[in-house]
């Protein structure tokens, strides 16, 4: 009986591992480091917490029917709240997320003391020096790595090279499809209008800028787009859908892609997971247009030092990242996802002049595919640079909409916006 449980146990080693690496595996991962994020990509919280639960029990389930038959007979008394407190301490002594943490942990908290048994003071003195030294060079287990196995960023975003020359779109933006439409959109706070009235359209291909001082409404207004606010009045329609009354994961699968102020990555996945997390949610799109997407998500993470050819940059967690490589990383998911829209919420903050560069070029080359994009940013230099319309909120309003060259000239914004006259 013993060997049957420690046959078991391996099976169910390999099968966690496994699991691990599938596609609800690394979503699992994926909401349990940032919920946000995960739904940004598509990915729905509730489901995949149900699957992760469902998951644990069942092996719990296992582990709890052969711990009866071993023992014959059960008390209550062998499941005392103390049992519980132990398991959560051997996962967070191995280390809480890794594969081999909850194994180590085992052995240090129940093999080791079995081991010292015979010699119950040195038994004490031996455990307390382990853990207190554990916990001292350790503080987050033995094995702090959760990061799984996954292909290498360049394999995954693996493109034809004979069809990256034919992603460009055809035609200006005004000459190609409405993919977007917002008309008569309200959204309130108690008694704060955020977002009043306000319509725009957005075109395949198009880069919109849009602008205003801080509480105007722009972020409000991407959120709203993208399903994490539900509009008090008007409609939000992609490609002709109402999509208002989506929830985020579902307007991401509709062709949403977004990034936030704060990069909204998975601390816990490493660079290769969270581009392989996005390329398996990848929409429907003409081969030429996810040729020129993978293309464009190589090219971020090669502005943001991030060396999709080396090995080890690959493996690296996220919480290891800097700011910048952070946006970039997470501007690249979003792009690999090959969207209808993206939505940029203020990329360029605390990046340097040569990222803001490759940023925009890497962005007007995401347009030409026809990847229509909505650009939240205060730097206006580079908004002028890089968009064909700019649509300037003020209290929740539409103040102005025009080309960006004509900006400075419009006096209405010179005195909300830039404070003169």
């Amino acid at each position: 009986m013993p060997l049957l449980i420690v046959a078991i146990a391996f099976l169910a080693f390999w099968f966690h591992a496994r699991y691990r690496t599938s596609r609800i595996g690394r979503a699992t991962a994926a909401v349990r480091d940032e919920s946000i994020g995960a739904s940004a990509l598509g990915i729905g919280g509730y489901i995949t917490k149900v699957a992760a639960f469902a998951v644990g029990s069942g092996l719990g389930g296992l582990a709890g029917a052969l711990f009866a038959y071993l023992s014959v007979y059960i008390s209550p008394d062998a499941f005392l709240p103390s049992l519980s407190i132990l398991f959560l301490v051997m996962a967070v002594l191995g280390g809480l997320g890794s594969q081999l943490g909850p194994l180590v942990g085992v052995v240090i908290l129940v093999i080791v003391p079995l081991m010292l048994a015979p010699y119950p003071h040195v038994n004490i003195i031996v455990y307390g020096v382990l853990l207190v030294l554990l916990m001292r060079l350790r503080p987050r287990g033995l094995f702090s790595r959760t990061a799984a196995s996954a292909d290498p960023v360049k394999k995954s975003l693996l493109v034809d090279e004979a069809a990256v020359g034919a992603a460009a779109g055809d035609g200006s933006p005004a000459a190609r499809e409405v993919v977007l439409s917002v008309d008569d959109v309200k959204r309130s706070f108690g008694g704060v209008k955020a977002v009043d009235g306000v319509s725009l359209e957005l075109r395949e291909g198009e880069i919109l800028g849009l602008i205003g001082p801080n509480g105007s409404g722009k972020t409000t207004m991407l959120n709203i787009i993208g399903g994490y606010y539900r509009p008090s009045s008007g409609t939000v329609s992609l490609g002709g859908l109402d999509i208002s009354r989506s929830r985020p994961q579902e307007s991401a699968r509709r062709g949403i892609a977004r990034t936030f102020q704060t990069p909204k990555t998975f601390a816990g996945m490493s660079i290769d997971e969270h581009i392989e997390i996005a390329v398996q949610r990848q929409l429907d799109a003409s081969p030429e247009r996810v040729a020129a997407c993978r293309t464009a998500a190589l090219a971020l993470l090669e502005a943001g030092g991030l060396k999709p050819d080396d090995f080890k940059t690959g493996r690296r967690e996220s919480r290891f990242l800097g700011h910048g490589q952070l946006r970039f990383l997470e501007a690249a998911m979003a792009v690999a996802r090959c969207p209808k829209v993206l939505l940029l919420d203020e990329p360029a903050a605390g990046l340097s002049a040569s990222e803001i560069d490759a940023l925009e070029s890497i962005v007007k080359d995401v347009a030409r595919a026809g990847v229509a994009v909505i650009i939240v940013e205060h730097h206006l230099e580079m908004v002028s640079r890089l968009v064909d319309r700019i649509v300037v909120l003020d209290l929740g309003r539409v103040l102005w909409e025009g080309h960006p060259d004509d900006l400075h000239d419009a006096e209405a914004v010179r005195v909300a916006y830039m404070g003169t006259v």
